[in-house]
Order: structure tokens, then sequence, then C-alpha cells
């Protein structure tokens, strides 16, 4: 049951899918993901931070940039998302 509060949401899973593949700007998501709207990614990215999932970078550049990656890179999170992705498609 845990698992699905944390992965369960509507967008949570195709985020985790893009920073599997490493860090990513919330601009460089929104390119990967057109179909999530700007405000719902913004949730998911504050959700998945609460949850201890995905770790917030700003970048003391001018103007500020924030990264977010996944705080581990779990073999086994990136075994579940994958499975998921490969049911869903047959």
């Amino acid at each position: 049951m845990i698992a699905l509060r944390k992965l369960g949401s509507r967008w949570t899973l195709l985020v985790l899918r893009e920073l599997l593949g490493g860090r990513r700007r919330f601009s460089e998501l929104r390119k990967a993901i057109p179909q999530v709207p700007a405000k719902s990614l913004a949730r998911v990215l504050a959700k998945l931070e609460k949850d201890g999932l995905v770790q917030r970078t700003v970048n003391s550049m001018r103007p500020p940039q924030v990264s977010y990656s996944l705080v581990h890179n779990d073999p086994i999170l990136r075994q579940v998302i994958d499975a998921l992705f490969r049911y869903g498609s047959e």
C-alpha cells in the first residue's frame, strides 16, 4: 500500500521514469512529458521531494536554475517502473 501511495498518482511514474535517466531541469521534464500540465508537474515534483524520492537542487547561477534528481537510483525502482511500462504497452 505504501508503494501505491507514493507511486500511484496520475503523473508520478512518467516523472520518475524521466528522472531514472539522470538529473533534469523543470523545462526538460516539461519537454519530455508534454501532456503533463506545468502545475501538475510542479505538484508531483513537490510531493516526490516531500516523500524523499526526489532531490531538488538550486544552482547559484544567474538566473538560478533548479534541477531534480532521484535521491537513490535504486535498481529495484527501475525494475518496477520498467515492468509497469512494459505491461502497459502489451
